[in-house]
Parts: structure tokens; sequence; C-alpha cells
């Protein structure tokens, strides 16, 4: 939302940085998951089996929560006068905080990505590090794509309302 909303007021470019502040976020939460998984596996399988159970439920419980909630489409108002590089570095240090304060991030890292990790291969600790930093790190692909994509064609929207001789008649 963060982006769409940044792109809806301030355009392309502000979007991409939204894009770039919030998948800059999701890092720490990625490190922080495949630790506190690592230092679960090493006390043992059973706990991180238990772990990987309670994450498929916690997940489960997330899909029916956005399912059954209403969805709120406010836009926000432009901010006032500022220098173009103040603009960009508050876009920035937001996105960035957007995330980084966000713990249900580091709670989604700790309940999905311990679906895919093997654990009878354990013997080798930077494998087992890559099964948890590979998928992670493609989703923080897949989210600036998506974001990307989301930004672009929110400042493409508010490059056609501001141009609309009918909005702009109010």
């Amino acid at each position: 939302l963060y982006t769409i909303s940044t792109g809806l007021t301030h355009g392309k470019k502000a979007a991409v940085l939204a894009t770039f502040g919030c998948t800059a976020g999701i890092l720490p939460h990625l490190l922080l998951s495949t630790l506190l998984s690592t230092c679960l596996l090493q006390m043992g399988s059973l706990l991180f089996n238990l772990i990987k159970i309670a994450g498929a439920l916690y997940l489960f419980y997330l899909g029916i929560s956005m399912l059954l909630s209403p969805v709120d489409t406010a836009i926000p108002a432009s901010t006032t006068e500022q220098t173009e590089a103040q603009q960009k570095s508050k876009v920035i240090r937001h996105a960035i905080l957007i995330n980084l304060l966000n713990p249900k991030l580091t709670i989604f890292f700790f309940s999905f990505l311990p679906q895919y990790v093997n654990t009878s291969i354990h013997s080798g600790q930077p494998y087992f590090l890559l099964q948890f930093l590979i998928p992670g790190g493609l989703f923080m692909l897949l989210t600036l794509l998506v974001f990307l994509g989301y930004g672009m064609l929110a400042g493409v929207a508010k490059n056609f309302l501001e141009s609309s001789p009918r909005i702009r008649k109010g």
C-alpha cells in the first residue's frame, strides 16, 4: 500500500524509491529468522518440526484473516512542499522503517522458510544456511518486482488523473 500511495501522490520515481526501501527493510527479518531457525535446529529436530507445524498453522491463519478482513482504499493526501532530495530521503526512510518495524515479517519467515529445509542433510552448515537464504532472497526479488509493478501503475494513474480534464474540473 505504501508503494501504491507513494506512486499516486509523488509519481513513478518516488514509487521506485519506496520499492527499494521496502525491499531493503525485509533483509533484517530474513537474517533474524534464519538465525533463530538455525538455533532451534541445533536444539533438536523434534522442536524444529513443531515450529514447522506451528508455522504452517500460522500461515493458514494469516490467509483466512486476509480473506475475511475489509479492504481500506483511502489514498493519503500529498505532503507539503519539500526539496526533491528531502522528499526522496523521506520516502526511502519511511519505506525501510515500514518493513523494518513490522514484526510480522520475521514471524512469516520464521514460519515459512523451515517448511523447505531438509533437516536430514544438516551436516554442512553453509548448505543449511543456503536452504534459508535462497528462498528468502527469491521472496525479496519477487517483492521487488511486484512492488515495482504496483508503484509504476500508480504513477501512471497519477499522470492520467492529473492530465484528465474531467477530473481537473472537479
